[in-house]
This record gives C-alpha cells, sequence and structure tokens, in this order.
C-alpha cells in the first residue's frame, strides 16, 4: 500500500472529528492535538494529501499567531507542508496572504526567544 491508501480510512474515521476540534471553541489541547494530526496526514502523504492542504492552509494560518507556543508551532509548520504539498503553481494563489499573515509573527520582538519558539 501506499501512503496516500490511508487517507480514505482517515476520512472515513477521523476527519470530521480532528476537523472540529481546530474550531476557536476548542480547547488548546484540542486544537494542538488536530493541528498535529493533520501535519502528520500532510507530510506523511505528500501529494495525495492535497485537498486537506487546500483546506487545511487557511487554517494554519488563523493559528500561526496564537499566544500557545504549540499550537504556534504546529500551525507553522503546517503551513511549510501546505506549500510542499500544494507545490509552486498550487501554492502562489496563497503566497501573498500568507506572507501578510507570516510576517508580524517572525518580526515578533519574541520571535526568536526561546519561550516564543
Amino acid at each position: 500500500l501506499s501512503k496516500g491508501d490511508y487517507l480514505p480510512l482517515f476520512h472515513s474515521s477521523l476527519h470530521s472529528i480532528l476537523w472540529q476540534y481546530l474550531s476557536p471553541k476548542s480547547s488548546e489541547g484540542q486544537q494542538a492535538a488536530a493541528l498535529v494530526c493533520y501535519d502528520n496526514i500532510i507530510e506523511a502523504c505528500e501529494g495525495s494529501a492535497r485537498k486537506y492542504a487546500e483546506k487545511f492552509l487557511p487554517v494554519t494560518l488563523c493559528y500561526v499567531g496564537n499566544e500557545n507556543r504549540h499550537i504556534r508551532q504546529a500551525a507553522g509548520f503546517g503551513v511549510g507542508l501546505c506549500a510542499l504539498s500544494l507545490g509552486v503553481e498550487g501554492f502562489a494563489k496563497y503566497t501573498q496572504g500568507t506572507l501578510k499573515t507570516l510576517l508580524p509573527v517572525i518580526l515578533s520582538k519574541d520571535a526568536r526567544s526561546e519561550d516564543y519558539e
């Protein structure tokens, strides 16, 4: 089996639960867990997970400036994974919005401190 062969099972069993965890109303633990799970799916399944990357990218951008460092780190990593999964042409339409969202995070006075990660 290829890595992408697991996506139908993921979609039928975990996708809807994890997607609910990405809600702003969910606990920080649920949000972080869901971000990490989607990061792993997109990373492991690469191009096969492109449809998840397209849907997940806007969510990662909402969380990339979160005060919780675990959420922020998982979201930031997810942005990069989505870019890789979508490829240059697929990511091009998101580039400007992504840079606008990431720039304040990168330029934050705490961005390079250990606590900010």
